[in-house]
């Protein structure tokens, strides 16, 4: 999906790469450098960008949720979201804790967003958006990051990598 919306963008701008784009050209370079409190950019600027990706994704809901948190795939504790703010899509797919730039957007992925179990590894991932509008593993690689037997030990299995382990056993969660 992500890599379906991305792609249609750059055909429908022409572009090569994201940072061709009319709207990354304009915004994305610059809104990263003045934060805004809440969301961790100015305010207008993610609206034009979200608004923008509108045409190309199903977004229903941007902004705070509340009692949502997810844990690390082996940590006993929950994080909250970072800044507070979601994109919702129709089909229950959520992501937070985003970052849009010309190299690498990075994205937490919540499959069936406020359904357990919320947690890294299992049903949140860690996924990447290059610059030519591909979903790419990101994070943290290694085994011991999709280990909750390590995480047991000393709560290293993050999760973060996750994303990376099931491509590569081909789309089965051995971990």
């Amino acid at each position: 999906m992500f890599t379906q919306g991305y792609r249609k963008w750059l055909a429908d701008e022409g572009a090569d790469i994201l940072c061709n784009t009319k709207i990354y050209s304009t915004e994305v370079n610059i809104y990263s450098a003045h934060l805004y409190p809440e969301m961790g950019y100015t305010q207008y600027r993610v609206k034009r960008y979200f608004d923008h990706m509108k045409k190309y994704f199903n977004i229903v809901y941007i902004g705070p949720i509340e009692g949502y948190s997810y844990r690390n795939l082996g940590a006993p504790t929950s994080n909250s979201v970072r800044s507070n703010h979601v994109i919702l899509l129709s089909d229950g797919t959520m992501f937070f804790n985003y970052s849009f730039n010309c190299g690498i957007n990075d994205v937490y992925l919540d499959l069936n967003g406020k359904k357990g179990p919320n947690m890294l590894g299992r049903d949140i991932f860690r996924i990447g958006i290059n610059e030519y509008g591909f979903v790419v593993p990101i994070g943290y690689f290694g085994s011991r990051y999709c280990n909750p037997k390590e995480a047991a030990k000393d709560y290293s299995a993050s999760g973060n990598g996750c994303y990376k382990k099931i491509l590569e056993d081909k789309w089965k969660m051995n971990y």
